[in-house]
């Protein structure tokens, strides 16, 4: 079952707490004291009450929306694309009309996240340069966008 979820004690559990999954969307200076999952539209993929994954939401300008997927390891591979299309299928038709394209910017480092994107219907758009630091290390982030209408 997709549904949108308030249920901050959740999504701050579910990505802080799996320090694999943690480590993948953090950079060097992530606060977690600081982070405020209020800040994002969440919706989540359930198994009945067990929250497989997470996608968060917010506008990037008047007409794209912006969006994270969460995906512990437990719950990748093949059914990682049910989950992600349904996730996005989910967002793509409770948005508001007016938006007309998603954006995604993944760091290189995740060639995996790449390929999932690009199953997911993403496509490479270009480059965000030495904007994600990451042990110490800068790396360039690929920027992908799915128009959706």
């Amino acid at each position: 079952m997709i549904k949108q979820t308030q249920n901050y004690e959740m999504i701050k559990t579910m990505l802080l707490d799996d320090k694999e999954l943690f480590n993948r969307i953090s950079d060097d200076y992530t606060n977690t004291a600081l982070w405020d999952p209020k800040k994002s539209i969440w919706v989540g993929y359930f198994d009945n009450e067990d929250c497989m994954a997470l996608l968060s939401v917010h506008e990037e300008n008047s007409i794209v929306l912006n969006m994270h997927m969460h995906i512990p390891k437990k719950n990748r591979g093949k059914k990682s694309f049910k989950i992600g299309n349904s996730l996005i299928d989910y967002a793509i038709e409770h948005c508001n009309k007016r938006f007309v394209k998603i954006n995604v910017k993944i760091p290189v480092i995740y060639q995996d996240v790449i390929k999932f994107a690009k199953k997911v219907k993403f496509e490479e758009e270009g480059l965000d340069k030495k904007s994600f630091k990451k042990n110490g290390k800068i790396f360039d982030r690929i920027i992908m966008g799915r128009v959706i209408r």
